[in-house]
C-alpha cells in the first residue's frame, strides 16, 4: 500500500487534476478502511468530474460497506442513467436490489445484463442469485455453473455455488466452493 501511495501522491504532484489518480487514492482510503474518508474523496472527483464512472463505482462501494444501502443504490442508478451499458454498475444494482428482496426488479437487471453481456460471468451470475432468491435452486445451479465455465475462479459465483449446494443437501461440493473462495480471496469474510 505505501508504495501505491507513493506512485499516486507522485502522479497528482505533477497533475494534481488527474482523475484516475484521485479516484486510485480514495480506493487507497478505502483499503486502509477509512470509509468517511474515502467517500468524501469519492465525492470530490465526482464534484469536480461528474462524469467520472470510477468514482461513482468507489462511492457506491463505501455507501454499501457503510450500510448506506439506499444511498448506495441511487449512485449506482445514476452510473446506469450516465452509461447504460455499464455492467459492473448493472451487477452490482442486482445485488443491492436482492439484498433488499425486490427480486422482480432485479430480475428485470438480470435481464438488461443477458442484452447488453449474455457471456460476461456476472451476467450468468446475477441471473442464478435472482433465481436463488427465488428459490429455483435448479436454475440458480445452471446459472452459476455457467458463470464458473466462463471464470472458474470467480468467487461471487463460487460463494452462491456452496449456497445452491447446501440447499441440495450437497455438503462435500459446499464445502469445496468454499475452499475455492478462500483460495482466491482469503480475507473474505462471508466465506
Amino acid at each position: 500500500l505505501a508504495q501505491a501511495q507513493t506512485t499516486v501522491d507522485r502522479a497528482l504532484s505533477l497533475d494534481p487534476t488527474l482523475v484516475s489518480a484521485q479516484v486510485t487514492r480514495a480506493r487507497l482510503l478505502a483499503v486502509r478502511n477509512e470509509l468517511p474518508a474515502a467517500l468524501a474523496a469519492a465525492n470530490a472527483v465526482i464534484e469536480k468530474s461528474p462524469g467520472a464512472l470510477d468514482a461513482m463505482l468507489l462511492k457506491a462501494e463505501v455507501e454499501s460497506i457503510m450500510g448506506r444501502a439506499n444511498d448506495s443504490r441511487a449512485t449506482v442508478e445514476a452510473m446506469i442513467k450516465a452509461a447504460p451499458n455499464h455492467i459492473v454498475a448493472r451487477y452490482m444494482l442486482v445485488t443491492l436490489l436482492v439484498r433488499a428482496q425486490q427480486i422482480d426488479q432485479a430480475a428485470n437487471e438480470a435481464e438488461a445484463m443477458r442484452k447488453i453481456a449474455p457471456n460476461d460471468p456476472r451476467t450468468t451470475y446475477s441471473t442464478g442469485l435472482v433465481a436463488f432468491a427465488r428459490g429455483d435452486y435448479p436454475a440458480a445451479l445452471v446459472a452459476v455453473q455457467s458463470a464458473l465455465k466462463v471464470a472458474p475462479n470467480f468467487a461471487p459465483a463460487l460463494s452462491l455455488s456452496a449456497l445452491v449446494d447446501i440447499q441440495r443437501g450437497s455438503y462435500g461440493a459446499a464445502e469445496q466452493s468454499l475452499r475455492n473462495v478462500l483460495a482466491q480471496v482469503p480475507n473474505d469474510v462471508p466465506a
